[in-house]
């Protein structure tokens, strides 16, 4: 019997379909075209090609996919520059100041930043949230909107420096102790509004998802203040490094204005002065609640502190806090490269409808952040004592404050899509609600703790986040109901 003359041909194409639809689980096809002029050349390039397809994809399509992966890849790069200066910076300026110095640079920093919740700096991520959402359907009133929040930032900022001139010696006298103080905070009165405006300017960028911009602003940021505080520490001693803070603040709302103004024009967003009367009620909606975040936890973090302070060796014990702290940070590190994109994303989505993408982005958002925290927080846990060994001799004992700290920050990473998650469903009101449960479960068990140093406080911070956490995790739960059933 002679053989099917069409049967090798068959076979081969069978073949051929199947390594086409294997290749086709691993690579991008952006468009026909793309596809058939990879195909085309696929001989002469063989894997190359495939590699070249996923990257140039990744940067050119508006896939949910590409877009998440865009953001996390730069906001990374960004933050570990930022992470890794800081940190240096930290121990630098912890050697230089010695351990009760350091703790004294600590408290005057934790105030400016709470003056800096004052004057607005959480409107932040109101202008990520507004910028997002307007960019493309009504780009006149994202302009206004970032008009604006800009406005209130510098002149809430400026009122709040005005106060903190006038307030500098009660609160250096009376709540720290320490009348020598003075002169540092009100060299510092710069700080809370050029806080408030940096704030801004980074929501804006983020919610054009500019997130290379981003990326290099944090960076260059981490630089400027790392190098400035280490110089000034070193010419100056506390009020020295104070005076570095100041300045390299001024520059790098400099840079960050001029890289804003950029974005926005090649966006198509002329920013403007409100005149709409629409404007003020999403003030309220929006930058109000997000002030009432930080007046209410801001002010509990600082308290804690403070009365910390105030101990018998209270300064020392709170260099300790810092130092530990400030690596403690560290295991958001990981969990704010993908909860970091998202916010604009998650605004973006719900404007267009797409629902289901919605919830398959948070259902991926939550469970990374926590995975990646709880794996950051094992290493670090791991080497606590030899990381608190580098600031000096002094610090060497700290290294269950910060065993504490760092599982503390795995709470506070999981509860970070829930923040992005409640503003897009413009429920921003009900995570100022949260961080009143936040802020009174930490000075609550602060003053229980307080007699017990540096670690009481460490703790205070891990009861205080777990509660976050868990409260939240419920409300999360239930709005997501909402959405259950809708597919588009």
């Amino acid at each position: 019997m002679s053989a099917n003359p069409g049967g090798g041909d068959r076979r081969e194409g069978r073949r051929r379909n199947g390594v086409q639809r294997y290749r086709s689980l691993f690579a991008f096809t952006p468009s026909a075209n793309v596809t058939v002029g990879c195909e085309h050349r696929t001989a002469q390039v063989g894997q190359d090609s495939a590699l070249i397809r996923n990257v140039a994809c990744v940067r050119s399509s508006n896939s949910l996919r590409a877009r998440m992966a865009r953001g996390v890849v730069w906001l990374a790069c960004g933050s570990l520059g930022m992470q890794a200066t800081a940190l240096l910076g930290s121990v630098v300026c912890a050697r230089i100041l010695g351990e009760s110095h350091f703790g004294e640079f600590g408290i005057v920093r934790s105030t400016m930043l709470m003056l800096g919740v004052l004057a607005g700096s959480g409107m932040g991520v109101v202008a990520t949230k507004y910028v997002a959402e307007y960019r493309d359907t009504d780009r006149e009133r994202a302009g206004r909107m970032i008009g604006l929040l800009l406005t209130v930032a510098v002149f809430g900022g400026g009122g709040i420096g005005v106060l903190c001139l006038l307030l500098a010696s009660p609160v250096a006298t009376w709540g720290m102790k320490t009348e020598h103080l003075v002169l540092s905070l009100r060299i510092g009165f710069l700080l809370p509004m050029l806080h408030s405006l940096g704030g801004v300017q980074l929501g804006v960028l983020a919610g054009l998802e500019s997130f290379r911009s981003v990326a290099w602003l944090n960076a260059l940021d981490a630089v400027l203040v790392s190098g400035c505080a280490i110089v000034g520490a070193r010419i100056g001693d506390v009020n020295g490094a104070v005076l570095g803070l100041s300045i390299a603040a001024t520059v790098s709302v400099a840079v960050k204005h001029t890289a804003m103004t950029r974005h926005c024009s090649g966006s198509g967003i002329r920013i403007s002065r409100p005149t709409s009367p629409t404007d003020w009620p999403a003030l309220w909606r929006g930058a109000l609640p997000a002030i009432v975040l930080g007046l209410v936890f801001f002010p509990c973090d600082w308290f804690a502190r403070l009365l910390l302070s105030r101990q018998p060796g209270g300064f020392a014990e709170l260099g300790i806090f810092t130092a530990a702290y400030a690596w403690g940070q560290t295991v958001l590190f990981l969990p704010a490269h993908v909860v970091g994109p998202t916010q604009s994303i998650f605004a973006n989505l719900l404007g267009a409808g797409q629902v289901r993408s919605f919830r398959r982005l948070v259902r991926l958002t939550v469970a990374s952040a926590i995975a990646l925290a709880l794996l950051t927080a094992v290493i670090l846990s791991w080497w606590s004592g030899r990381i608190m060994a580098i600031y000096g001799g002094a610090f060497a004992d700290g290294g269950k404050v910060l065993l504490v700290i760092a599982l503390a920050h795995v709470f506070y990473a999981a509860t970070m899509p829930f923040k992005n998650i409640l503003i897009t469903l413009d429920r921003i009101w009900d995570q100022a609600f949260h961080h009143c449960i936040l802020g009174g479960t930490l000075l609550g068990s602060a003053i229980v703790l307080g007699r017990h140093g540096a670690l009481g406080l460490a703790f205070a911070h891990l009861f205080a986040w777990s509660a976050m956490f868990v409260w939240q995790g419920v409300v999360i739960a239930r709005a997501m109901k909402h959405f259950r059933g809708r597919t588009r």
